[in-house]
């Protein structure tokens, strides 16, 4: 092999996509001569003229690159298939996703773990071969299994959604947990989300809240962000709000729009900090405009109510349709509402009926709750009192206190379901749990059309409800 193609092999890293070293002599030689189709350029005193140049100097490099890796490529050399998926990958004149993936895949099946990784990602992406969720994660685990910690943390992250490869927590930890050590500060957040998310397990709680706090004081913005909310919502931290204030305020600054979203909330409802309408229209707005759908529907309701700003029932109505539109369900049940009450539009039960059952059907229980009294009043649709039953009970079991305290009437007169006291008890019961205070004044009412023995049978299902939902009578 010409040796000194050798010494250019020797001085390759293993870059991510986009960056190739190169020859610093050639490099000056290729710059001459980008400088000179730039004074050209400026000679013409125009901006095309000067992306033409620019176009020029780039193409220059990128041939030149070419040339040197293309021969030892030809003739299987690994490190040299994957420096023309990275010449190919990156933005220049000559990009070709199709060589790229190309040249990954020569470099992949020599198993060079770059090659792997990024020809994952191609397949992951769709882009210079078909769309495979399949062979991304076949890609990126034969990376990961080479110490790749990028490939490490995406694979964890597709075993943990069950993209492509089963799910498996378990497999998902153990990988993310790899690249965590390595330094991903990606996978110390996706690890900690891991142990989070929906888990009443403390230990779990508590080495969430350890590994986002490590991320979280490297700088990183998502990790500080999720570490607010366990802050604001007491889990695996002790509750703690201007913590969590201090640690949205860090990951706003950094341009991150569900901080900015919680931020809003923070000052809506004074926690952490004395209440601030005008500062919490201030960040929700900020992270409204771009797109931020809780944000959206948040400005709308303080727009609505006219908190920290005019009443502006059109603009209400555009926030809360622009939130919808990403499948917000409170947007879409706030719409209900409007349309149910006539605010800022005319009194449409269809509508409200519509907007309703779209947000039911994304599992809102206040949508649900809202057609079970729909249904029941004969507003918008035949009366229906078993569908009106329905909807309450389903709202009930996910814990609304007023589809509990409505589904609770239901039961004590019969309407829809078969007249059951019990049954009327448990779930007036739960919902006085929760302070309603309508369910407090009809649990008081009831007991006395309970006998003794009833009653005691009552209070006994209560209490198994407090921690499992009741199975309901026929």
């Amino acid at each position: 092999m010409n040796q000194r193609l050798k010494s250019r092999i020797a001085g390759v890293d293993d870059t991510p996509v986009g960056t190739v070293k190169g020859n610093k002599k050639r490099k000056r030689r290729l710059l001459v001569v980008g400088l000179a189709a730039f004074g050209l350029a400026v000679a013409a005193t125009a901006l095309p003229a000067y992306n033409l140049a620019r176009d020029t100097y780039d193409r220059i490099t990128v041939e030149s690159e070419l040339g040197t890796w293309r021969p030892l490529a030809d003739q299987g050399d690994a490190r040299a298939q994957k420096n023309l998926g990275l010449i190919y990958a990156r933005k220049s004149p000559l990009q070709d996703e199709v060589e790229a993936a190309s040249w990954f895949r020569r470099a992949a099946e020599q198993g060079d773990p770059t090659a792997q990784k990024n020809l994952a990602s191609m397949y992951r992406d769709g882009r210079g071969v078909g769309q495979s969720d399949e062979l991304a994660a076949q890609w990126y685990l034969s990376a990961a299994e080479q110490g790749d910690r990028t490939a490490q943390k995406n694979i964890g992250r597709m075993y943990a959604d069950g993209v492509g490869i089963e799910a498996n927590d378990t497999e998902a930890a153990r990988w993310l947990t790899m690249a965590a050590e390595q330094g991903d500060l990606g996978a110390r957040n996706m690890l900690a989300g891991l142990y989070s998310n929906g888990s009443a397990n403390a230990d779990k709680l508590i080495e969430a809240a350890a590994l986002y706090t490590s991320a979280a004081e490297a700088g990183d913005p998502e990790a500080q962000h999720n570490l607010g909310s366990m802050y604001r919502d007491g889990r695996g931290v002790a509750q703690d709000y201007a913590k969590a204030l201090s640690l949205y305020q860090s990951a706003a600054e950094q341009g991150h729009l569900g901080a900015k979203a919680n931020l809003g909330g923070m000052y809506r409802d004074g926690k952490g900090i004395a209440p601030d309408d005008a500062a919490a229209i201030k960040w929700f707005r900020d992270a409204a405009e771009q797109g931020h759908a809780n944000a959206q529907s948040n400005l709308a309701t303080m727009i609505r109510v006219g908190r920290g700003t005019d009443i502006d029932y059109n603009a209400a109505i555009e926030w809360y349709t622009l939130a919808s539109a990403q499948d917000h369900a409170g947007a879409m049940n706030s719409l209900g509402n409007m349309h149910r009450d006539g605010t800022g539009v005319t009194q449409d039960y269809e509508k409200a009926i519509e907007w309703y059952s779209r947000a039911a059907a994304l599992g809102h229980t206040g949508a649900q709750n809202n057609l079970g009294s729909m249904y029941r009043e004969g507003d918008g649709v035949t009366r229906d009192l078993a569908t009106a039953a329905n909807w309450y009970e389903q709202a009930a079991r996910l814990g609304n206190a007023k589809a509990q305290s409505n589904l609770g009437d239901m039961y004590r007169d019969g309407l829809g379901v078969r007249q059951n006291f019990i049954e009327a008890y448990v779930w007036l019961g739960l919902a006085a749990e929760q302070g309603l205070e309508e369910a407090i004044v009809d649990l008081e009412r009831i007991t006395t059309l309970i006998g003794p023995v009833q009653l005691a049978r009552a209070k006994d299902r209560l209490r198994e409800a407090k921690t499992t939902p009741p199975v309901t009578a026929d």
